[in-house]
C-alpha cells in the first residue's frame, strides 16, 4: 500500500553540493600532490581493472567474481556511506521508479533523505580525504 506525501526539500540539502565539491577536490588535490604521475597512475588503474575484470570472467567459475564485484559496487555506492549519500544525500539510494498509469512512471521512496545519513557519509569521505591529503603532503616534506 503506497501513501503519497508531499515532501519539501530542507534546508541542510543544500550544503550537500558543497561539501561533496570540497571532498572531491581534496581527494584530487592527493592524488595530484601525492602521485609523481597521475594521469598514468589513473590510467594504469583503469587497465588493470579491465585486465582483472576480463580475466574473471574467462578464467573463473561463472558468476563468483561478478557477484563479489557488484556487491563491492553497492556498498561503495549505495551502501550507508556509500557516494550517494554524500553526493546526493541518498536520493538514488532511497527510491526507484515504477511503472505508473499509461506510459508515466512513479517515483517510490523506500525512506526520505535525512541529515544523519548524510552527515555519516559525508564525516566517512572527508575523514578519507583528509587522510589522502595528509599522505600526500607527507611526500613533500623537507628531510
Amino acid at each position: 500500500a503506497l501513501t503519497r506525501h508531499d515532501w519539501r526539500t530542507p534546508a541542510w540539502i543544500w550544503l550537500v553540493p558543497f561539501v561533496a565539491a570540497l571532498i572531491i577536490y581534496l581527494i584530487g588535490s592527493a592524488a595530484v600532490l601525492g602521485l609523481r604521475y597521475p594521469v598514468r597512475w589513473i590510467a594504469g588503474l583503469g587497465v588493470g581493472a579491465g585486465l582483472l575484470l576480463s580475466a574473471a570472467n574467462n578464467l573463473g567459475p561463472p558468476g563468483g567474481f561478478e557477484r563479489g564485484i557488484a556487491q563491492v559496487w553497492e556498498w561503495s555506492v549505495n551502501g550507508p556511506i556509500g557516494i550517494d549519500f554524500l553526493l546526493s544525500g541518498g536520493e538514488d539510494s532511497l527510491s526507484y521508479w515504477r511503472p505508473g498509469t499509461g506510459k508515466r512512471y512513479v517515483q517510490i521512496w523506500t525512506a526520505l533523505p535525512a541529515i544523519g545519513g548524510w552527515a555519516v557519509a559525508a564525516a566517512a569521505w572527508f575523514s578519507v580525504a583528509l587522510a589522502l591529503f595528509g599522505l600526500a603532503i607527507r611526500r613533500h616534506w623537507e628531510r
